[in-house]
């Protein structure tokens, strides 16, 4: 048998050869690496949860970002079924050639379709590492995946990724977000946790229910990174079955061995004992696991057996010793009570606190209104000083509905215009096209962007078409420090400009913002932990900083550096943000300082302000579930 054999002498193939595998190293090392081999393709159509395409646990899934086939969006939601309840890993990847600027969201839902984790995905982070690191826990049966994107622009047709994994473990079970919801947990057993979700609204409230026989003395401990800095991380409190206050405890980055917390003794009546586990300043805990374990250390009281009663051996009464004379004890001087008028706008929900502040604050006929939505606040927040400015309210809605009580409103209130803040995963199409019937022109506009920043960014443009020398800079990730600087910069006609605050630097985005603004100078509010340093050094013009050491620091510092003196004074819960946001635009609008408080007393700091501005009247924002009656009495923290 003949072998043929090539006419090319051997030593003119070994350099082509070389070149070849040169060129097929390179072009590995440039290609973006496969997520991973799918074992399942998607299934359209999955845009409703009644459609929800089955995904089963630990199978790797390839699907398309596609056209839109929910409100301008493509929508994929999966089904999913956990054997029990445990950590929740998601790995979605996706091509790394889709630059830095585009945003997914993803959800995840509970049986019922309620939402218990909600997350922005930058095109940036296509490896699925960062999302991968989220704490995320569900409980045992049905749950749902859902991932939206914006239809067209750089992710359509798009491939990407998808596997869920379920590691099984003692875990919290969104929503635990209320006393009624809490979880019930059992002494010395651990149970791990995250703050993660806007479900008491910005800050994460993690409800934990003990249920106590008898008095006790119980210790709590908390564990997590030591590798999150040397800030306010975490708030843990305990009441007892009556709401009451036991303990409350602000824990730091060096706090994280639990020595701190566990040096707290909780003195706890029988009956139920709520632990409350919230996130602390600025957005550093979202996501990181927290590990909780409550233990007794007290011994019970056991149950006495009776016993006879003897008879007692008479004691021969003593002779009195007379009773020395007391020097007196001076009575420490009370911090003195503002002599103001303290007046309360609430409504039955959000929507009707925003409805009530707006019929307080604006006559019928009025040149504009915004609306938001309720569900989070970065739009309500940016749109607060563009409505103070231009003369109009902020309203308050769901995704797809208002309810009767903002219909009623904007008949009265008869709007020359109504500006829709956020795209429509924020208010809907079908909202936007009702809104028009409460405007005799049918001039309704949306700004809404790719995230929070781009909608922040795109109301700047639009409401301040000339500019403004000055403009405030808050962080978005979190509502308290931007809720105060939103009242004064609306009260001076200047914009609120929202950045990530944890970037290393301001992005290109801001710093042209703040070039066209041709704005001189910018007040930059919250401390380093909310916007940071590098942040500050890169912008473009000069700025100046006010924080405080916690929100109702920074928020009376702020208040004390933008006004002189005001009539009228408006207070809202620091602990979170619905009643607060249409106060914003009141505020601006009227010119007058917005403090966070507590929501059982007022930050002495606060009180001697309220002497130093003159204020003759103090408005709170929402019901006594918001703010007590101890704030509606201007009790001072202790």
């Amino acid at each position: 048998m003949s072998t043929l054999r090539s006419s090319v002498p051997r030593y003119l193939l070994r350099p082509w050869i070389a070149l070849v595998a040169a060129l097929v190293v390179v072009a590995t090392l440039f290609t973006a690496p496969p997520a991973y081999a799918a074992d399942l393709l998607e299934v359209e159509p999955n845009n409703t949860t009644a459609r929800a395409q089955t995904l089963p646990l630990g199978t790797d899934l390839s699907g398309t970002f596609g056209a839109n086939d929910c409100d301008y969006n493509d929508c994929d939601v999966y089904k999913l079924s956990a054997p029990g309840q445990g950590r929740l890993t998601l790995d979605l990847r996706f091509s790394d050639l889709l630059g830095t600027n585009g945003e997914l969201d993803l959800f995840v839902l509970d049986a019922a379709g309620t939402t218990i984790y909600s997350q922005d995905i930058s095109s940036a982070d296509y490896d699925g590492s960062a999302l991968g690191a989220l704490a995320m826990y569900v409980d045992a049966g049905v749950f749902y995946v859902w991932v939206s994107t914006p239809a067209g622009g750089i992710w359509r047709d798009e491939t990407y990724t998808l596997r869920a994994d379920v590691t099984p473990g003692v875990v919290e079970t969104e929503k635990n977000n209320t006393t009624a919801r809490a979880d019930v947990i059992s002494l010395a057993t651990t149970i791990a946790g995250s703050t993660f979700d806007n479900d008491c609204d910005y800050d994460d409230c993690d409800y934990f229910r003990l249920q106590m026989s008898d008095a006790s003395k119980l210790s709590i401990d908390l564990r997590y990174s030591c590798q999150l800095g040397t800030g306010e991380l975490w708030r843990v409190s305990s009441f007892d079955n009556t709401g009451r206050t036991l303990t409350q405890t602000n824990l730091r980055g060096a706090d994280c061995d639990g020595a701190a917390l566990g040096a707290v003794p909780i003195i706890a009546p029988a009956g139920n004992v709520y632990i409350l586990v919230q996130d602390g300043e600025g957005a550093i805990t979202r996501g990181q696991e927290y590990k909780l374990t409550v233990t007794r250390t007290d011994t019970p009281t056991p149950t006495a057996t009776p016993t006879s009663t003897p008879t007692p051996t008479p004691t021969p009464t003593p002779t009195p010793t007379p009773t020395p004379t007391l020097t007196p004890t001076p009575t420490p001087t009370p911090t003195p009570t503002p002599d103001v008028d303290v007046t309360r706008l609430a409504g039955a929900d959000r929507q009707g606190t925003a409805v009530e502040i707006s019929k307080a604050t604006f006559a019928p006929g009025v040149p504009v209104t915004y609306v938001a939505t309720g569900s989070k606040f970065p739009d309500a927040l940016a749109a607060a000083p563009a409505a103070a400015t231009q003369g109009g309210p902020l309203l308050l809605v769901d995704r797809d509905s208002m309810s009767p009580a903002v219909r009623a409103e904007l008949t009265r209130l008869t709007p020359g215009r109504i500006v829709v803040v956020g795209s429509s995963a924020s208010i809907s199409e079908a909202l936007l096209a009702d809104l028009r019937n409460y405007v005799p022109s049918g001039d309704v506009v949306r700004i809404g962007g790719v995230d929070r920043y781009d909608t922040a960014n795109l109301i700047v443009d639009y409401a301040f078409p000339s500019g403004a020398s000055t403009a405030w800079v808050a962080t978005g990730e979190k509502f308290p420090d931007a809720l105060s600087a939103s009242a004064a910069a609306g009260a001076v006609d200047a914009p609120v400009i929202l950045v990530n605050g944890g970037l290393s630097s301001a992005t290109e985005q801001t710093r042209r913002l703040v070039t066209d603004l041709g704005a001189t100078s910018l007040t930059i509010a919250g401390s380093a932990l909310s916007v940071s340093d590098g942040i500050e050094d890169s912008l473009p013009v000069p700025s100046s900083r006010i924080g405080g050491t916690d929100r109702y620091d920074t928020s009376e510092k702020l208040n004390k550096a933008a006004f002189s003196g005001a009539s009228t004074v408006y207070f809202a819960t620091g602990e979170n943000f619905p009643d607060a946001l249409a106060g914003a635009t009141a505020a601006g609008y009227t010119g007058s300082p917005l403090f966070a408080v507590r929501p059982d007393c007022v930050p002495r700091a606060v009180l001697d302000d309220l002497t130093a501005l003159g204020a003759e009247k103090v408005v709170l924002l929402g019901g006594p579930g918001t703010l007590s009656e101890n704030v509606a009495r201007l009790q001072a923290c202790s």
